[in-house]
């Protein structure tokens, strides 16, 4: 499973005035599914990355750095 950056995508959330339930329900997707994401027991979906990068209007850096923070520290 791939694992991603839960606290800096939670770090966005809070700048952006969202919760798991606020972000949940912007996504789609009940709070719980949400929140088994950020706790790594669920992958995110393409569709649901797409959307969080387009609503938080991140950056391709910001996007990597959160999705893929392994590919990341192995690239450094």
């Amino acid at each position: 499973m791939q694992a991603i950056d839960a606290r800096r995508l939670r770090a966005v959330m809070v700048l952006n005035g969202d919760t798991v339930k606020t972000l949940a329900a912007k996504l789609g997707l009940h709070p719980s599914t949400l929140s088994r994401t950020l706790n790594g027991r669920r992958e995110f979906r393409v569709h649901e990355v797409v959307a969080i990068v387009r609503l938080y209007g991140l950056t391709p850096g910001e996007a990597g750095a959160i999705f893929f923070p392994a590919r990341r520290r192995a690239s450094a």
